[in-house]
């Protein structure tokens, strides 16, 4: 009989707490070594001059200072991997210490070395971030420069920089002020395009809406006011995607503040849409009182009201699917309050954002579905259905020639099912 290859459990355990034990000694062993070259380069290259014994008050050796470098090439390999294990990320972390270590100086250098590798661009994204966090940290300023410079170090989030001149102008906004400004006046972001708008100036100025919008209203105003119509939207929507306005809620004095600016900068045409805005995210607050007092504390006309009631059933919708808790109670719910900002369009409005959740999977989609011909059932309201159908297009023709079948008005009914049918675009 052959011997079965069996570890015993207990074998099995030592073996693997073995292994766990040698990784964290890996670890601990990296970071002694870059303890003690910081003490070497904070002692004139001798890591025992730092404990203040007699050896300390020797006059220093003409030892040079041991200056380790990152092997970016390397380091692009591990990023490249889909899974770390222990040795890789040792490796991660100590280029994250020796890069703390760094000058602004030397952080540009490695920016520089880092852009003259032939690697693929997610590899050099993910280097890239590594040093301009470290940078952000130490010298936003010099940052800033570097990345609003031609040439300059492309990023991988669109926040990142929002991120680092917000925080900045935070802190201490008549510096930041006054470097934009003077990014201005020197022509830095001159643009070529027919709207005369530059992205970075767009972002920047977005980031300074940010931090000016809840502290001083009328220099907010006046910075949008001073910029061509043409390129005012594209701040405010900029500002909208990465300001998280209305995430504390209402009352908050920004979104007063908020609601006058757009009046006072924006064409009527574009009101609507911006004022609605603020609404993603106050619609994460439970119920619906967050929204009701900010549409309230602007004055929300109707048009303004149907765009934050279309706002709000998107992003409800969307949490409800996420935790399963699309049902007719909770849309009940919805129904009753968006009859109080736009009776004669909620039902619309809710056709239209059931419509949109087949994006949230199969499940999702076919409970909107389910949900829209219930609604239409007890309300009569044919309007839930043609809303549906005009978004729905992922549906496939078939289901939504169903949904056409119990529209009741006979002429809207014949035109919806001749629409369908005729669709080039729509699948079975």
């Amino acid at each position: 009989m052959k011997p079965i290859h069996f570890i015993p459990p207990a074998l099995a355990l030592a073996a693997v707490g073995l292994w766990l034990s040698r990784s964290w000694g890996e670890l601990q062993a990296a970071n002694e070594r870059l303890l003690v070259l910081q003490r070497a380069s904070s002692h004139d290259g001798d890591p025992f001059l730092a404990d203040g014994s007699e050896r300390s008050r020797r006059p220093p050796r003409d030892i040079p200072k041991l200056q380790p470098k990152i092997g970016w090439q390397r380091l692009s390999e591990i990023h490249g991997q889909p899974s770390k294990g222990i040795f890789a990320k040792l490796e991660l972390r100590r280029a994250e210490l020796l890069l703390r270590e760094m000058t602004p100086e030397e952080l540009l250098a490695a920016l520089a070395e880092i852009a003259a590798l032939d690697v693929d661009v997610r590899e050099r994204w993910a280097m890239n971030e590594q040093v301009l966090t470290v940078l952000a940290a130490k010298d936003p300023v010099t940052l800033l420069d570097h990345l609003t410079s031609p040439g300059g170090t492309e990023v991988l989030s669109g926040n990142f920089t929002f991120d680092v001149f917000s925080g900045w102008a935070g802190k201490d906004p008549a510096a930041a002020i006054a470097w934009l400004d003077g990014k201005i006046s020197s022509g830095d972001f001159t643009s070529k395009s027919l709207t005369g708008e530059n992205h970075h100036r767009t972002t920047l100025e977005a980031a300074m809406l940010k931090v000016l919008i809840g502290s001083d209203a009328a220099a907010a105003t006046a910075r949008i006011s001073a910029l061509p119509e043409a390129q005012r939207a594209g701040i405010i929507t900029r500002f909208n995607i990465s300001g998280e306005l209305g995430k504390r809620g209402f009352p908050d004095p920004s979104l007063t503040n908020y609601g006058a600016l757009i009046r006072a900068t924006l064409p009527a045409d574009d009101q609507a849409t911006a004022i609605s805005s603020p609404i993603r995210s106050l619609a994460a607050h439970p119920g619906y009182g967050n929204i009701d007092g900010y549409l309230d504390e602007v004055a929300a006309t109707p048009r303004e009201r149907l765009s934050g009631v279309a706002a709000t059933a998107t992003t409800k919708f969307r949490y409800l699917v996420e935790g399963n808790r699309l049902n007719v109670e909770e849309l009940d719910k919805f129904r009753a309050w968006a009859a109080t900002q736009s009776p004669e369009r909620a039902d619309a409005t809710m056709g239209s954002a059931l419509a949109g959740l087949a994006n949230n999977g199969a499940g999702a989609g076919a409970k909107a579905y389910e949900l829209a011909v219930h609604y239409h059932g007890e309300t009569g309201n044919d309007q839930i259905l043609v809303s549906f159908m005009i978004l729905g297009s992922s549906y496939g023709r078939e289901k939504l020639l169903s949904l056409a079948e119990r529209i009741k008005d006979p002429e809207l009914r014949g035109k919806s099912i001749e629409e369908l049918r005729k669709n080039p675009y729509m699948g079975p």
